[in-house]
Parts: C-alpha cells; sequence; structure tokens
C-alpha cells in the first residue's frame, strides 16, 4: 500500500512542478523586459488621471521624500512609540496618497538600489544593481550604454529643470545613486570597491566619480549628505582626521571645486554650515 501511495501521487507531482516552473518562466521573461515596466507604468497613469486629478497644471516644484526602509510594520512601530494607534503622521494627511509593492526582479526581498532604480526610473531590476536594466547581474562588470537606464533627474535636466538632493545616509549610498549613477553593484562606491570586485575602474566608474563627473550628477545644484571618505584619497584625512577610501589619488571634492570656479558655488562640511545665502551649487558631505 505504502508504494502504490507514492506512485498515484508521483504524477500529480511532477505535474504540479511543471506548471510551476512554467509560470515562474514566463513571469520572468515579461520582468527582464524595461518595457514592460514602462508600459505598466503608463497604462496606469492614464487609467487613473482621469478620476484623481481635477486640474491639471505644470508643476513649478517637485520635491520627493523618501523613507527608506520605511514598510508598513516600520510605520506602525514608530506610531506607537510616537504617541499610540491614534496618532497621524503629517505624510498620512496628504490628499492623495498610495502604497508600492517592493520587490526586485531577482529577489522578493528589495535592497536600497533595486528599490531606487525603481521609483526614480520607473523599471524594476536585479538586486544591487544601480539604474540597470533587468537583464544585468550584480557584479557584472559589462556596462552597455544599452543597459542603462535613465532616471527622473536626467528627464528633468532636460527640461530646464534645477535638480538635487539632501540625504540623512551616504550620499552615494544605492536610493541616492539611482538617481544619477548606474552602476552592476551599489556597493561600487568608491574606485577602491570597483577594483576589489573585479573590475577595471577605466571602463566601470564608481558611483561617487559618476556624481562628480558624470553627464547627470555634475549639474546637480545640491548635494548634501555623508559618505565623505568615498571622495578622499587614502593619503588625505578629511576635517574629522579620518582617512578617504580612494585608491586612485583623485580627491573628487577639490574637483569639483575646480569645476565650480567663478560660479558662486560653496562646499560645505558640517550641518551649522548651510546658510541661507544664494549659491549657483553646494555641495556638502559629511562624515
Amino acid at each position: 500500500m505504502h508504494r502504490w501511495g507514492v506512485g498515484k501521487a508521483l504524477p500529480s507531482l511532477v505535474l504540479l512542478l511543471f506548471i510551476s516552473t512554467f509560470c515562474t518562466q514566463v513571469r520572468g521573461h515579461e520582468e527582464h523586459d524595461a518595457h514592460h515596466w514602462k508600459h505598466m507604468a503608463h497604462e496606469l497613469l492614464f487609467e487613473k488621471k482621469d478620476y484623481t486629478m481635477q486640474k491639471i497644471n505644470i508643476a513649478k516644484n517637485i520635491m520627493v521624500f523618501v523613507g527608506a526602509g520605511m514598510s508598513q510594520t516600520t510605520v506602525t512601530g514608530a506610531r506607537f512609540y510616537n504617541g499610540g494607534d491614534n496618532e497621524t503622521f503629517a505624510f498620512e494627511r496628504l490628499k492623495w496618497s498610495g502604497n508600492a509593492r517592493t520587490y526586485c526582479v531577482d529577489s522578493r526581498v528589495p535592497d536600497s538600489a533595486c528599490a531606487g532604480t525603481a521609483f526614480l526610473t520607473g523599471v524594476k531590476s536585479n538586486r544591487g544593481t544601480v539604474s540597470m536594466d533587468p537583464t544585468v547581474r550584480r557584479g557584472e562588470c559589462a556596462m552597455d550604454p544599452a543597459k542603462k537606464l535613465a532616471s527622473i533627474a536626467k528627464w528633468a535636466l532636460e527640461a530646464g529643470k534645477a535638480v538635487g538632493f539632501a540625504t540623512t545616509s551616504r550620499v552615494t549610498s544605492g536610493s541616492n545613486a539611482a538617481l544619477y549613477a548606474n552602476s552592476p553593484d551599489s556597493r561600487w562606491e568608491n574606485d577602491a570597491d570597483v577594483s576589489a570586485g573585479g573590475c577595471n575602474t577605466a571602463t566601470v566608474p564608481d558611483i561617487a566619480h559618476q556624481l562628480i563627473h558624470g553627464d547627470i550628477g555634475k549639474q546637480f545644484k545640491v548635494i548634501l549628505g555623508g559618505g565623505r571618505k568615498n571622495f578622499i584619497p587614502t593619503v588625505e584625512t578629511d576635517p574629522s582626521g579620518e582617512r578617504g577610501l580612494r585608491t586612485d589619488g583623485k580627491n573628487l571634492i577639490k574637483e569639483w571645486q575646480q569645476s565650480k570656479e567663478g560660479a558662486n558655488a560653496t562646499y560645505i562640511t558640517t550641518v551649522q554650515s548651510v546658510s541661507g545665502d544664494e549659491t549657483s551649487a553646494t555641495f556638502g558631505a559629511v562624515k
């Protein structure tokens, strides 16, 4: 009887595995096409536009607030800590709000890189990659221009808008990097990281370098955040006395200052240095 039970169950098990594999393959094929995500977003916008927007004007300013890691569970915990069940945060009182399903093409649990890529480019990507299409796997050294994704920063600059960002994390971290950089690995924040990953820094520029010299990053009017050591060589120290992380000898902070000579640009090293004076560009990288 035992043998008969196994024999009867086996065809069903094989069929179940076949169906599961088939469904997974179909789903994965669509998700590896960048146009798939853009088409979905386009259709959703036009579907919702008629009954969610009573008046459409051109926005003068757009400010995007990103709470990294702010899942529903995290928000609920913060609400309890802040005052209890009835506590309401400011963003919960906005006229329009919604939820996004966060996942990577190759992982149900997203990291900051693929999440940042999704909301800044409109395309879901693989875990650990920064603004690269879903055919690129983390750690690949190839930098095919056709696989680079354009972010909302590029679109805004092309429309003649001023662009910048401020963060409480490193300016080169995954979710921030997706705004201006294209990298197969979010851990490659400086040239030493790229070399450690087995890639050539001449063909795979690190994220900090792209922020200062990249087509998008070099046009930013405001850059404020942490991660200063990614811009300084190992032979130099920052204002707090810590050595930099770069092994190419470049001081990207000085290179940024040189590129802005005569442009009324300001570099600051502390939060207290921020002023209301009008400048053409402000770069602040703290510890």
